[in-house]
């Protein structure tokens, strides 16, 4: 009866080290795709006529 207690607790360490892994390169894929993406937009001209005031000579 031990023995199969034993084997339980490795097999469920194996999971727990295959769930690791998966989060882990679920957040290597996301910084990839973030670090390729990096958030970056076009830049465009601010173009609008501004008025000033008229100064004395």
């Amino acid at each position: 009866m031990a023995r199969n207690c034993e084997k339980g607790h490795r097999d469920l360490a194996i999971t727990g080290k295959r769930i690791a892994w998966a989060a882990a390169a679920v957040i290597a894929v996301l910084l990839l795709y973030a670090w390729i993406d990096g958030g970056e937009e076009p830049l465009r001209p601010i173009a609008q006529p501004v008025d000033l005031p008229e100064t004395p000579a």
